[in-house]
């Protein structure tokens, strides 16, 4: 998984995502690396069949909240409509986030197109 540690750090440390993740298990104290860690360690144990999905990588991804919280069933909004996620309530907020996902990819994409061998991607990344 590619990641921008500031953009990744600043969608974690939100008071709302943080309470949320608290309850799913992941630890009082805020340090990204650590709810980082935790994710993946979901993620093996998940591969190795000894626990369920983590579906909080939503939140890891940038989907926002009420999205992640809907489709965990931990929320009352109404399913509104499935772009690369299923939105639920407020569309304007999904639509936003999905619109700087598809400036992003747009932008990684014409950089990769520059790319003239393997070796440099991690240029571009």
């Amino acid at each position: 998984m590619f990641y921008h540690q500031t953009a990744l750090d600043r969608q974690l440390d939100n008071v709302k995502v943080l309470n949320f993740l608290k309850q799913l298990g992941y630890p009082e104290e805020y340090k990204f690396k650590s709810y980082l860690d935790l994710l993946v360690t979901k993620l093996k144990n998940y591969d190795l069949g000894s626990g369920g999905f983590p579906h909080e990588i939503g939140i890891f991804l940038g989907y926002p909240l009420k999205d992640v919280l809907g489709f965990m069933g931990y929320s009352d909004l109404e399913y509104t409509c499935r772009e690369e996620w299923k939105v639920y309530g407020d569309k304007a907020i999904s639509a936003l986030q999905k619109n700087r996902f598809d400036l992003a990819r747009d932008y990684f994409s014409r950089k990769l197109e520059q790319v003239q061998n393997i070796k440099q991607v991690h240029k571009v990344i």
